[in-house]
């Protein structure tokens, strides 16, 4: 069972047209970490099968281009551990039992041309930014 539930209000395109969203998350219990909910969520996001990680979907868009990072939240101590910059959009997200983060991202794949890409992170405090 799931310590909390997770709400995703305000939702809108992240560009007109897209079928990605940006949104403000609502959690509607204590918490013993803090994050910004009003800070640019997209509306995805994966529990560790104890539910007890977290995996957050955060935009981070430089200019025209889109992309985002994974926040890791260790729901037990507060700890959080922030990915490096992931181009593209993240389409679907899985926190697999390493917790290894499995994700498909629509992005460029060659010369301008875009399409879904499979790729699989370790969050590991020697490359990520830790909160």
């Amino acid at each position: 069972m799931k310590p909390f539930q997770i709400k995703y209000k305000n939702k809108e395109e992240i560009r007109h047209g897209s079928p990605y969203n940006i949104a403000e998350i609502e959690i509607d219990e204590n918490l013993n970490f803090q994050i910004d909910f009003n800070d640019g969520w997209q509306d995805k996001h994966a529990w560790s099968k104890d539910s007890k990680y977290l995996a957050l979907v955060k935009w981070e868009i430089i200019g025209p281009k889109p992309g985002f990072v994974i926040v890791l939240i260790d729901i037990v101590n507060g700890e959080q551990i922030i990915s490096k910059r992931i181009d593209g959009c993240c389409n679907k997200i899985r926190l697999r039992n390493d917790l290894s983060i499995w994700y498909e991202s629509y992005t460029t794949i060659s010369n301008e041309k875009f399409g879904l890409i499979n790729n699989e992170i370790k969050l590991a405090t020697t490359q990520c930014k830790m909160h």
